[in-house]
């Protein structure tokens, strides 16, 4: 048996989301595939490159959990249930699998190397939206469970002990079958399996109930909500006693590079829920195309330094 120390556990006050701007050197090496002149494998190679700059520079700055920014390209529902209208299963030949490995060999020592996906109800929406007529909705329910069991069992044999689930549902009003989807699933895992959940919203006036309620499963240690917190503080009331909240900032905030301000939204948001609740990430609102990679740093460094300053 393979031994993997016990991670470090959340809250951590300042956390990387999202996607990670592309590199040059990626971005030409995908021109180039696409128009013939090079191999898969050579984009393979930039990809490790760009997660290995990735890794670096968060870690030079000092954040604890580290993702890949999404630059292999973001784990989609088909890598976790296969793409097969009836036949929802898990691939042990997916690319979740080899992105985690590869991930978890650059990490250092000490530091949690954490697999974003898609939601179980997310999972949920697609296998439905796709197998109509053919399954039933509690059939689609209990194979899209058993392929999440799968792929998360996988991941955490590969010493994974960090998962952030993006949901994706908000335009579904059946939030009470999808949050039982997603309480089922997360559950059902070990209990040093650190599980996140984060909205995909952005600046949507949902009800905070169909928000928040889809996210409040026992084992779920961290909530993220992002885009504009002044605008969703309804959503705290909502999330139970003594679980962490990961404020995204604004855009414009992270533009603005103004510390203070970014000092003053925590300390707003801390009259809802406790400081030692709070931590706070980037907007991880970037598109994951060929954007500017030294702006990317200087956000982070930014929350970086607005964490320092306040706990």
């Amino acid at each position: 048996m393979i031994y993997f120390p016990q991670p470090i556990l959340p809250p951590f006050r300042c956390e990387f989301v999202g996607a990670a701007a592309v590199p040059a050197a990626l971005a030409e090496a995908r021109r180039r595939m696409e128009a013939g002149e090079v191999s898969a494998d050579v984009v393979a190679e930039a990809e490790t490159q760009a997660v290995e700059n990735l890794v670096k520079e968060l870690y030079e700055l000092g954040f604890e959990e580290i993702s890949d920014g999404n630059l292999r390209g973001a784990i989609e529902v088909s890598d976790l249930i296969g793409s097969d209208s009836a036949k929802i299963e898990f691939d042990p030949e997916s690319r979740l699998l080899r992105n985690y490995n590869s991930l978890r060999s650059i990490v250092p020592l000490g530091v949690v190397a954490r697999q974003d996906l898609p939601s179980p109800a997310s999972a949920y929406c697609e296998a439905i939206g796709r197998s109509a007529g053919l399954l039933s909705s509690e059939e689609a329910a209990r194979r899209v469970e058993a392929a999440m069991m799968d792929a998360l069992t996988a991941l955490y044999n590969l010493g994974c002990r960090s998962v952030l689930f993006i949901d994706s549902t908000w335009g579904n009003t059946d939030y009470a079958v999808l949050a039982e989807i997603n309480n089922r699933v997360i559950a059902a895992l070990p209990e040093d399996m650190t599980v996140a959940m984060r909205p995909l919203l952005v600046d949507m006036d949902y009800p905070a109930e169909t928000v928040i309620g889809r996210m409040n499963a026992e084992n779920v240690k961290s909530l993220y909500i992002h885009s504009q917190p002044l605008k969703r503080l309804n959503l705290l009331e909502h999330v139970k006693e003594g679980r962490n909240i990961v404020v995204g900032l604004h855009p414009e905030l992270e533009e603005q590079g103004r510390q203070d301000k970014i000092v003053s939204l925590i300390e707003l948001m801390s009259c809802k829920v406790p400081l030692e609740c709070l931590s706070i990430s980037n907007s991880g609102l970037e598109t994951g195309g060929e954007t500017n990679h030294s702006g990317l740093r200087r956000k982070l460094r930014l929350i970086k330094q607005a964490a320092e300053a306040t706990w």
